[in-house]
């Protein structure tokens, strides 16, 4: 069974979610993993999915908008907007069942009984907070902590199409107590199953309990002789100098180790496969605008050939956003000797943006004799270069075959 998992982290958080994932893949072969940011590099993924294609997996990069998450409150220090991300799994993934782990965790056994786990008429499966926090004095304690959650997102998508909106909208309350876990239990109250406390085992609180004498909570991590998910919550967290809490060597195991002994627990590891990245062609766009026709589409059908977008000036998110996919590069505010690189390794040109074109650009592809293809919407009908080709704006499929067949007449 195919097990979906997200994660969300700044570029800030890079080697606790990396850790998270080695923890993952170490117990679990059969897993897709998406990583919800908006800021992390695109050669981190290729590299980690070169090592992580080996065994079948992949790690995917779901981009999304900084700006949804811009207003909401975390109500603590070391709990960051990020973690609101969580709120967008129905608005972003299409699978039934997801797995969200937080990436201050290891997994440190296999997921499979986890994943089987029944949701009854429940919304969420999660394990309850050990520490029970309340947001009014007199409502009864007993809040479930989000940083292990199961979503039935089948449901939650057909439950209400503005979910994900609905919950960032109520993150801006600066009152919350809690942050998204405030929320959560709040908006789901009622739809939230309970699972066994191994599968988010709070050892966090372990200092707390000590320094308190919580002998109730003492009790309650020394009973879980065996967690199935470690949860370092609470800022006591074992990736800093010190930390005050247990099973810090826990976490430095996943930490430490190196990819190719994961690969290697499952099957052989080819170095070969390690590198930089190598496409079959060059493809060249430059624009002054965000909007450019059909980019993503044709990014998508030709996952063999690398796009290179730039611009005189910065670029918005549309055009960052398409960071995620490994043969897309970008260049905002280009410098003269990356645009003469751009123009030389380019084995055709892409008329496809909206607005102005760029005279000077054009002209040093028709002086190289490339190719230049648009689509009819974007392209300009007046050019009289003989080497111009215009696709109709839903012929996809026939721009994709041009380019195949240039690249290929160039390689011979």
């Amino acid at each position: 069974m195919m097990k979906t998992i997200a994660l969300a982290a700044n570029y800030a958080y890079i080697n606790n979610i990396e850790t998270t994932i080695k923890s993952i893949i170490y117990h679990n072969r059969v897993v897709k993993i998406y990583v919800f940011n908006y800021d992390i590099p695109q050669e981190w993924f290729i590299k980690i999915n070169q090592y992580a294609n080996q065994v079948g997996l992949q790690i995917i990069d779901q981009k999304f908008d900084p700006e949804v998450i811009k207003n909401v409150h975390a109500s603590y220090d070391y709990i960051k907007p990020i973690s609101y991300a969580r709120f967008l799994i129905p608005r972003l993934l299409t699978e039934d069942k997801v797995l969200y782990l937080d990436s201050d965790l290891v997994v440190d056994h296999n997921l499979d009984d986890l994943f089987n786990a029944d949701f009854g008429d429940n919304l969420f499966l999660a394990v309850k907070d050990y520490i029970f926090y309340s947001d009014h004095p007199n409502e009864e304690a007993g809040l479930f902590n989000t940083g292990v959650l199961l979503f039935n997102n089948r449901r939650l998508k057909e439950s209400n199409k503005n979910l994900s909106q609905e919950l960032l909208k109520l993150g801006e309350n600066p009152a919350l107590n809690n942050g998204d876990q405030t929320i959560f239990n709040h908006y789901f109250k009622g739809k939230i199953g309970e699972l066994p406390a191994k599968y988010n085992y709070q050892i966090g609180f372990a200092y707390f309990a000590n320094v308190t004498h919580d002998q109730g909570l003492l009790s309650k991590l020394k009973a879980i002789t065996d967690p199935v998910i470690i949860h370092y919550v609470t800022a006591y967290k074992p990736f800093n100098l010190l930390s005050y809490g247990l099973l810090r060597d826990k976490y430095w195991f996943y930490r430490n180790l190196e990819w190719w002994q994961i690969v290697q627990k499952y099957t052989v590891f080819d170095r070969t496969k390690i590198g930089q990245p190598k496409f079959d062609g060059e493809i060249f766009i430059f624009t002054n605008q965000q909007e450019i026709q059909n980019l993503e589409k044709v990014i998508q059908k030709l996952p063999n050939i690398r796009f290179n977008v730039a611009a005189h000036t910065e670029v918005g998110w549309p055009l960052k956003e398409l960071l995620k996919y490994p043969n897309y590069r970008v260049y905002p505010s280009v410098i003269d000797d990356n645009l003469d690189y751009l123009v030389n390794a380019a084995d055709v040109y892409l008329d496809i943006n909206y607005g102005e074109k760029d005279a000077a650009i054009i002209d040093r592809i028709k002086k190289r004799q490339l190719p230049i293809l648009s689509f009819a919407e974007t392209a300009d009908h007046d050019s009289k270069y003989g080497n111009y080709q215009i696709f109709a704006n839903d012929d996809l499929d026939g721009m994709v075959q041009k380019i195949l067949e240039i690249v290929k007449q160039d390689k011979n």
